[in-house]
């Protein structure tokens, strides 16, 4: 399927509300066009352009295709933040962090200030 993570709830969320989910639709199309059709940005681009030519027309889709895709990130997060539920001078690092959806999620776990 296009759409991954589908759930009874959203499938019935979805036949409540068509709009959104036309839009959900769209975001996803638009996500997947860049992905797998959008020609990569010249060799002798600079990382920074790179990165831009690659999100610029999927930018507002990305977070919400990435969490139907990785379903499994809030979950795995909460964990984390379990695990480490009483520990001080903690260090989190999140390699590879792209939009910072990591982060926004594992602060509503555990405080990251």
């Amino acid at each position: 399927t296009i759409i991954q993570g589908t759930t009874m709830s959203s499938v019935i969320g979805a036949l409540s509300n068509p709009k959104r989910t036309y839009d959900k639709v769209v975001n996803d199309l638009t996500v997947l066009k860049s992905i797998w059709l959008k020609p990569l940005a010249p060799a002798d681009a600079d990382h920074a352009s790179r990165l831009d030519h690659f999100y610029r027309d999927q930018a507002h889709a990305y977070d919400g295709f990435r969490s139907n895709f990785l379903w499994g990130r809030r979950p795995m997060l909460a964990a984390c933040a379990a695990r480490l539920e009483g520990k001080s001078n903690l260090v989190w690092v999140d390699m590879g962090g792209g939009t910072g959806e990591n982060v926004a999620l594992m602060a509503e776990f555990i405080d990251l200030s």
